[in-house]
């Protein structure tokens, strides 16, 4: 997963697979641009959710969420 959030303190990436109940939450610092998801948390032919929110030094919070979907 990439982004950009270049003001951003810190970028927390929320990963949802509802049919498993599977949660993948990390925290990382503001400069992080990528995140290599786990393969054992990915599944094949399923859609997942994800969530990239990026906090502000002010606090202030900007979401943006989109789904994908794995290969079979």
């Amino acid at each position: 997963v990439e982004w950009t959030a270049p003001e951003a303190e810190q970028v927390e990436i929320i990963i949802e697979q509802d049919e498993l109940e599977h949660v993948l939450d990390v925290i990382l610092s503001g400069s992080t641009r990528r995140l290599r998801v786990p393969a054992q948390f990915l599944q094949p032919g399923l859609e997942y959710k994800i969530e990239i929110l990026s906090i502000g030094e002010n606090g202030n919070r900007i979401i943006t969420e989109s789904t994908f979907r794995t290969a079979p």
